[in-house]
């Protein structure tokens, strides 16, 4: 049986090695003609997330502080990264490509729910993705992003170690 990549899922983290873990998927989008959708997740902090999930009260975190923060607020903060975000993909794209067909796409999340959904939508052949070499006390803390994609997600997914 033969395997054919139509879409392959990049999640880019900003890191020199999400470039070389783009490099790779373009090099099978080139053999397979496939498309390669660039995939970032603007991290939301704790703090939010314990607040959509109701476990803190409904208090901003800088009132309780006692910091103030602009009047435009964090939604204009947030809109500001996310077109920032949009703006680096395009330029990753656009960089040492020839023929690609590319889509890309920023949310904003647990990075490791945000990819499981765009995996989900977006349905792709393919999922590369960088690895970024922690090991001991900095792995067990801080965890994989990777690790945990390649344990959950529902499509083969291609790991490329740090450089």
């Amino acid at each position: 049986m033969a395997m054919t990549i139509k879409k392959i899922l990049v999640p880019i983290a900003f890191t020199d090695n999400c470039e070389v873990a783009k490099d790779t998927a373009d090099e099978i989008a080139k053999r397979f003609q496939a498309e390669v959708k660039l995939f970032h997740v603007v991290e939301t902090s704790p703090y939010e997330v314990y607040m959509q999930r109701g476990i803190m009260e409904n208090v901003p975190l800088y009132e309780r502080v006692g910091v103030s923060l602009p009047s435009s607020g964090s939604k204009f903060i947030i809109k500001d990264v996310l077109e920032e975000t949009r703006n680096e993909l395009n330029r990753i794209a656009k960089a040492k490509t020839t023929g690609i067909q590319y889509a890309m796409e920023v949310a904003q999340g647990y990075s490791v729910d945000e990819i499981l959904r765009q995996i989900e939508s977006y349905h792709p052949d393919l999922v590369v993705m960088a690895t970024h070499g922690r090991t001991g006390m900095k792995h067990m803390v801080l965890g994989s992003v990777t690790e945990k994609v390649v344990r959950l997600a529902r499509v083969p997914v291609l790991t490329v170690p740090m450089q």
